[in-house]
């Protein structure tokens, strides 16, 4: 036995011991780690035992591969794995293959593997491998109403499934434990390091835990309701007083959205923009007065914010944070300076980093992005770097979802109140200080 086949067998064994600590009874989600699989799954119909026939023919050079063939070779993102694949004797492709998809962010996949997935999703709903039932299922679903979608969609993920080893001649599943691996964004790769017994099947496990803090928000319900402010001029009356020209602009409660709108209006001065952005975020009444003693280095921040004074999310940050530092902004803590950077110049993509989005950040990248206190306030030990680092993972979430980095925060924020939203009460319940 050569020594790739050696390692191969040694995978799959591993792979076999693994997927048995995988629940085999899970519903499959319509919805796989933030991929929807009703949207862009038509491929060009071409097949994986088509495509390493060309490589093989092609001395294993891609680059040569026919423009018609390019598509799966990318939808799988088998670049990351091309030197693998071409020393490996042909029925271990396969096992390369699933571990690859295993190891993958669903999002940036092609049609191609999503198509074996949403047929898996399809017989299991269906009870069904009828291929005229598929394509009134792909109708019903407004994947597309063209029966040769239907077809290429059948034809690929069929072939590719059976490839695989997912399913038998007959598309019965034989593999639904990859399945829920793949739901559940879980590597097969193993730690040679450690033997296979109890204590690797637990450690499997709490990796499986941790990680679920991620799937879990990419799959938690879009929630209709939104946050809505206290109403604005009752707050800017008691922490200012009567001196606000135009204060009728104010007799509202802001949504998150008209907010946004009301700072952009170069038409609102810029004491009226500040003054609705910490009301509606309900900053501390004293913390607001005593801010208000002196107005003119806050004052200098929003007309700073709101006429492109500074080119990053970071030296915006930096800047306000040295006005901390002297003690010329009292009362104005991290997350709501960083509410000023969000509404008043949306263009530098900074985000509110309050203790509710940074917390969902430090679960979902599964470390301390943010330094939070067991008051579970957002505390001074985080500079420009870490905010850099947290926008930085609010703009991946938002990729994940196909989101603006301002609609995936929205969406970390959650909803607090009586009625909290999901993600809202699985902060709660899982995060630890």
């Amino acid at each position: 036995m050569s020594l790739t086949r050696l390692i191969l067998h040694q995978q799959t064994n591993d792979y076999l011991n693994y997927i048995r600590t995988m629940n085999t009874t899970a519903r499959l989600p319509k919805v796989l780690n933030g991929r929807e699989i009703f949207s862009k799954v038509v491929p060009t119909v071409n097949t994986l035992k088509n495509l390493f026939k060309s490589l093989e023919s092609n001395g294993w050079d891609y680059k040569s591969l026919k423009n018609w063939e390019k598509p799966i070779f990318k939808a799988y993102n088998l670049e990351q794995i091309i030197s693998k694949l071409r020393i490996a004797e042909e029925n271990d492709r396969s096992i390369l293959i699933k571990q690859h998809l295993l190891k993958q962010d669903s999002r940036i996949l092609g049609a191609h593997p999503i198509c074996i997935y949403l047929l898996a999703y399809f017989f299991q709903e269906n009870e069904s491998n009828d291929f005229k039932v598929f394509e009134k299922f792909v109708q019903d679903n407004g994947i597309s109403n063209k029966k040769l979608s239907a077809q290429a969609i059948w034809s690929v993920g069929t072939n590719d499934g059976k490839f695989l080893n997912l399913f038998d001649d007959k598309l019965n599943v034989i593999d639904w434990d990859f399945f829920n691996s793949w739901v559940n964004n879980q590597s097969i790769e193993k730690n040679k390091t450690q033997p296979i017994g109890e204590k690797k099947e637990k450690e499997t496990l709490s990796s499986i835990k941790e990680k679920s803090h991620k799937i879990f928000f990419l799959n938690s319900p879009n929630e209709s309701k939104v946050f809505k402010g206290p109403n604005s001029l009752s707050w800017s009356l008691f922490v200012y007083g009567n001196g606000i020209a135009a204060q009728d602009l104010l007799d509202r409660n802001f949504y998150r959205d008209d907010l946004l709108a009301f700072c952009s209006d170069k038409s609102n001065s810029d004491l009226l923009t500040l003054l609705a952005i910490l009301s509606w975020g309900g900053m501390n009444r004293e913390h607001g007065k005593n801010l208000f003693t002196n107005t003119e280095p806050i004052l200098d921040i929003v007309n700073k914010l709101r006429n492109s004074y500074f080119k990053t999310r970071v030296e915006a940050f930096n800047y306000i944070q040295e006005k901390r530092n002297v003690k010329l902004l009292p009362g104005l803590g991290i997350g709501y300076f960083t509410k000023l950077i969000c509404f008043l110049a949306p263009e530098l993509n900074g985000y509110i980093m309050d203790q509710w989005v940074a917390k969902s950040i430090n679960l979902i990248a599964e470390r301390n992005i943010v330094q939070i206190n067991k008051s579970h306030w957002v505390t001074d030990e985080n500079n420009g770097d870490a905010y850099e680092t947290f926008c930085d993972e609010v703009d991946k979430i938002g990729a994940l979802l196909n989101l603006s980095g301002y609609k995936a925060e929205e969406k970390l924020f959650s909803i607090g109140g009586r009625n909290k939203g999901a993600w809202r009460k699985y902060v709660i319940e899982n995060y630890k200080i």
